[in-house]
């Protein structure tokens, strides 16, 4: 009977550990996949001013949704003070993007140009221009 039972698990070995295997994630895309929101800008909690002077622009809200089939769109609130009139304007970009590693690479359709983040423990940090963005993901 234990022999039975041996040979048994021994058979049946293959079929277990397929079903026993890790949950990873076999397209990148899908680890990096959501919602995510910019928390600051530079350090400075939103909304924060981008452009000091006259005028002034604050970046008052961004979103970056990211889809598990590689495309992604991106929300972006800005505050305009100009000559002491504000004004509210929201701009919508698309494309794109590519995970390699920790480093996500976007490519926006509007003009083509590309950008790259970082994945780190609570979303993305982009570094761009002399500025760090940091995104939480939702």
């Amino acid at each position: 009977m234990r022999r039975l039972i041996a040979l048994a698990l021994v058979a049946l070995a293959p079929l277990l550990g397929a079903g026993c295997g890790s949950d990873s994630i076999t397209d990148p895309r899908q680890a990096v996949a959501g919602s995510y929101a910019l928390t600051s800008f530079d350090g400075k909690q939103l909304p924060a001013t981008i452009l000091a002077g006259d005028p002034q622009v604050d970046v008052v809200s961004d979103e970056l949704i990211l889809t598990s089939n590689g495309s992604f769109t991106q929300n972006t609130t800005f505050r305009v003070t100009e000559s002491g009139v504000t004004s509210t304007q929201a701009v919508a970009d698309l494309g794109t993007y590519t995970v390699s590693g920790s480093t996500v690479t976007f490519r926006f359709s509007t003009d083509n140009s590309t950008g790259t983040a970082t994945v780190v423990a609570d979303g993305l940090s982009i570094t761009s221009e002399g500025h760090t963005l940091a995104y939480a993901k939702r």
